[in-house]
């Protein structure tokens, strides 16, 4: 599925540049039920503090391309070593920095994963299943060309997953339920305000 459909690239956000190009790895274990892997970022870091990401970040010299960025950090990030790369979701701009994720989705060896505590605040795991036989996903309204769109949010405990991982989140979802032969759960306007969700971005 997606070597099929994945690898689509999103226009730059209204007012942003996006040419900061981050390698960013989607993490999935296989092993019981499907399980896919974010970090909750240190409250003390210079950048997108408190965020819920997926493992990533830009480029370094050692980096021959934007995937072997994506399993440096993962590597780093929550120590996974040996990835077997499935395929990209699609190039995201970001509406809070001039960022640009990179998503490549990768099955992980849950036995590796071993946080770095400099690097990350909390690891989130969030079962597929629960994601794809979800009765809703719910989203936020917001303004993009004029037109009012629904972006997802997905709450887990006291965090809110928002934002270009979200998306990528809500990606992911899709492609799984495709996968399944199921339908794709449907978007519920959520109640919430979206002073309720952002994290004040510190760059």
């Amino acid at each position: 599925m997606l070597e099929a459909r994945g690898g689509a690239f999103y226009p730059n956000l209204p007012g942003r540049r996006n040419h900061l190009r981050a390698g960013v790895l989607v993490p999935v274990c296989f092993e019981d039920e499907p399980t896919v892997y974010l970090t909750e970022r240190p409250r003390t870091m210079p950048r997108h503090a408190g965020e819920v990401s997926f493992p990533g970040g830009l480029p370094a010299e050692v980096d021959a391309d934007l995937e072997a960025t994506a399993r440096r950090e993962a590597e780093e990030e929550i120590g996974v070593r040996h990835v077997r790369l499935l395929g990209r979701l699609a190039s995201t701009p970001l509406y809070t920095s001039d960022y640009r994720l990179e998503p490549f989705v990768a099955s992980v060896d849950r036995r590796e994963i071993a946080p770095d505590p400099r690097e990350v605040a909390r690891l989130i795991e969030l079962s597929l299943f629960d994601l794809v036989f979800a009765d809703s996903i719910e989203a936020l309204p917001f303004e993009l060309g004029g037109a009012e769109v629904l972006v997802p949010i997905f709450p887990v405990g006291d965090v809110i997953i928002y934002g270009g991982t979200a998306q990528l989140l809500m990606e992911l979802v899709s492609y799984s339920a495709l996968a399944m032969g199921e339908a794709v759960p449907r978007f519920r306007r959520s109640t919430r305000d979206w002073r309720e969700v952002l994290i004040a971005p510190n760059g």
